[in-house]
């Protein structure tokens, strides 16, 4: 690492990740896609399950046959008898594939928008302009509700990673760095150490006050986002 301050970074990452259950930061380049598909006519001629990072997880239809159909094309063994069983019971999916009878899509692809799902229709996915208008309304309304989550998880991170840092400052690093600037004062006065050795000590500890403060700042700032967010008292 290139500097102290990444080194203390990297160690409170971890930390926040150890202490919230929150994944730290990762490349999402190996994150799997984890795929339900509705309808077994259709919907069970595609291969998103062949895709190193998709994997078809729920399979649902209302005709037993197609179900095991769907099952049998997916390699699947999650098996539900409806789309609104399968909502209902699954909550770790990203992505739904609407193969579904046609007059049904817009009404599956809203209930799969609601669930904050990702959405494959197949076409046509609307039946009027008024179901065009319906889904377009409800897809900027996901991206809006998306956009807010991901603001609120990024300032909730940092909150809990910069309370971390000021943590490890005031616990150790920063009366660690007094206390060697003690030493080094003394042992200058005592003609046991140069001045170069005694100023860099006293710049250490200039260093470590300015990373403390901008720690602050950007943890006061987080804070206010949040509370601005959100509505809440946090402090």
């Amino acid at each position: 690492m290139n500097n102290r301050r990444e080194f203390i970074n990297a160690i409170a990452i971890g930390g926040v990740a150890a202490q919230t259950g929150l994944a730290a930061p990762q490349d999402a380049s190996g994150k799997k896609i984890r795929m339900a598909v509705v309808g077994g006519g259709f919907g069970s001629s595609f291969h998103w399950h062949e895709h190193p990072r998709c994997a078809v997880t729920a399979v649902t239809d209302l005709y037993a046959v197609r179900r095991t159909k769907l099952r049998d094309a997916y390699r699947c063994d999650s098996v539900y008898d409806s789309l609104e069983d399968m909502l209902k019971k699954r909550n770790d999916l990203d992505a739904i594939a609407i193969f579904s009878d046609a007059p049904s899509h817009v009404k599956h692809v809203k209930m799969c928008m609601e669930h904050g799902l990702h959405v494959v229709s197949a076409v046509p996915s609307c039946m009027s302009l008024e179901e065009a208008e319906q889904l377009r309304a409800r897809s900027e309304l996901q991206a809006q509700s998306q956009q807010v989550a991901a603001e609120l998880r990024a300032q909730y991170v940092l909150a809990q990673q910069t309370s971390e840092l000021l943590k490890i400052h005031r616990e150790g690093l920063s009366p660690q760095s007094r206390s060697e600037f003690q030493a080094a004062l003394a042992a200058y006065q005592s003609n046991k150490q140069d001045f170069q050795a005694l100023l860099a000590a006293f710049v250490d500890v200039l260093r470590f006050d300015q990373e403390y403060w901008q720690n602050v700042a950007e943890y006061e700032t987080a804070i206010a986002r949040l509370e601005q967010m959100t509505g809440l008292s946090l402090r």
